[in-house]
């Protein structure tokens, strides 16, 4: 099977959903291709989405981790990135010297 042309899919779509990008097209003052082309990023992209949302969900049953759970592990996280930023405005040289910035 081969390669459609946004020109060849627009054709075949039904005539509401051409004139719905007909108008698309018009208000952004866009070419067809690259309102299909856009359109068809917006899809893969939200798929992608999708996909790394459901990782997540798989990832977070397995760890016994639930909803109820979320704000403490936000708070925790954040705890950590501020000590870990305090630590590092610190510094000590090979000679021994410390430096505070």
């Amino acid at each position: 099977m081969g390669l459609v042309s946004s020109r060849d899919a627009l054709d075949s779509a039904p005539f509401a959903t051409s004139e719905r990008v007909e108008k698309v097209m018009r208000q952004q003052e866009g070419s067809r291709s690259e309102l299909i082309g856009e359109a068809e990023h917006c899809c893969i992209d939200e798929g992608e989405w999708r996909r790394l949302l459901q990782y997540g969900e798989a990832r977070a049953r397995a760890k016994g981790i639930g909803p109820e759970d979320v704000a403490d592990l936000v708070e925790e996280f954040r705890g950590r990135r501020k000590e870990r930023a305090s630590r590092s405005e610190r510094w000590e040289g090979h000679d021994g010297k410390s430096w505070e910035g």
